[in-house]
């Protein structure tokens, strides 16, 4: 509790010196790139425990733009996650930057921080390819989470002189992502899937077959949020996908496909959403089409992949794309319940 209790008052002095400084835009936040240093201050130990899940803890965070500008201010954090809450080590924290409004940072209100599940240069590519799928996900849709990447760099005051340095990247908050749509989020009730969106419904789950994902669920809101236009007449929610690591795409040493799946691999493509429509086939075909060379150009485009990684991801894609020229068969995936596809081996 002393330790607490002392990041809790050198945050605040360091806090009451920066109260005055312009605020991080939270929309500009995530539509610039390039890599932000966040140097976090606080105390690591036993937070990965389940009877500390959700419980805040005070600390202290520093964030630097690639032209070295520089925003602080306190924060709070938690662990958080479900897999990977278990399996990481630190596990992915909850930032909450709001400090009642005042402070450089606090309108980035609260976000998901995502880093690698161990140290080491293989975690960091896991991290760097799923980051990657975010941003594919952005060049389909602007109903789609954006990210910013992160050089993390932790120092845990649990052991003197300990500093935990992973690459990550921060989720967008799902009501700023809202109310970039005129939007709220829905979860009121249980929805099913031909409730929702068709057409934005269609494209989802072909880019899930894309990255080899199955690893979600509309009825229980697993790994998707919905949200719906304030002024809609009738409930059509948009469904937004999130966290990817599960997915062939990124292909993580950890990532095992669902025990209701008939697959043994996540690197094998299989179609779980609900029977599409021809004509919602063929519009969700088009967009993909018409997008591929920026979908590839991304994997070729983001640093620090390895020239392996680089090989992986665009096989991986390519295998998609190939499917795609079949259109008779490749339609069959997603007119009716489809069997296991396997790609083909990077």
């Amino acid at each position: 509790m002393r330790v607490y209790t002392f990041i809790y008052i050198v945050s605040l002095i360091l806090f009451s010196t920066i109260v005055s400084g312009q605020k991080v835009d939270p929309v500009a936040f995530f539509q610039e790139e390039g890599a932000i240093e966040l140097q976090l201050w606080g105390h690591l130990k036993n937070i990965d425990q389940q009877k500390q899940f959700g419980i805040k803890r005070p600390g202290y965070a520093r964030m630097v733009w690639p032209d070295g500008t520089e925003y602080k201010g306190a924060i709070e954090y938690t662990g958080r996650g479900k897999v990977r809450f278990e399996l990481c080590d630190p596990p992915p924290l909850m930032l909450y930057f709001k400090n009642k409004n005042v402070g450089e940072l606090s309108k980035l209100g609260k976000l998901k921080m995502v880093w690698s599940c161990q140290s080491g240069d293989y975690y960091n590519k896991v991290i760097l390819r799923e980051y990657l799928v975010y941003k594919m996900y952005n060049v389909l849709t602007p109903y789609s989470f954006r990210v910013r990447l992160l050089n993390v760099v932790f120092n845990d005051s649990s052991r003197d002189g300990n500093v935990v340095r992973r690459k990550g990247f921060l989720l967008e908050d799902v009501d700023d992502l809202a109310a970039r749509h005129q939007s709220r989020e829905y979860q009121d009730t249980v929805v099913r899937p031909m409730e929702t969106n068709r057409q934005l419904y269609a494209l989802m789950v072909m880019f899930q077959y894309m990255i080899g994902n199955t690893d979600w669920a509309i009825i229980n809101y697993q790994n998707i949020k919905l949200i719906v236009a304030d002024t809609a007449q009738r409930i059509q929610p948009v469904t937004i996908p999130y966290d990817f690591d599960n997915s062939g795409l990124v292909n993580a040493n950890y990532a095992v496909p669902p025990e209701t799946m008939p697959i043994d691999n996540v690197t094998e493509r299989f179609n779980k959403g609900m029977a599409l429509t021809l004509d919602e086939i063929q519009m969700a075909t088009a967009v993909f089409k018409n997008k591929k060379d920026e979908l590839m150009g991304l994997v070729e485009s983001t640093d620090g992949l390895s020239a392996s990684d680089r090989r992986y991801m665009n096989n991986y894609l390519y295998g998609f794309f190939e499917e795609m020229k079949d259109f008779e068969r490749f339609s069959k995936v997603f007119l009716k319940d489809s069997k296991a596809v396997q790609s083909p081996k990077p």
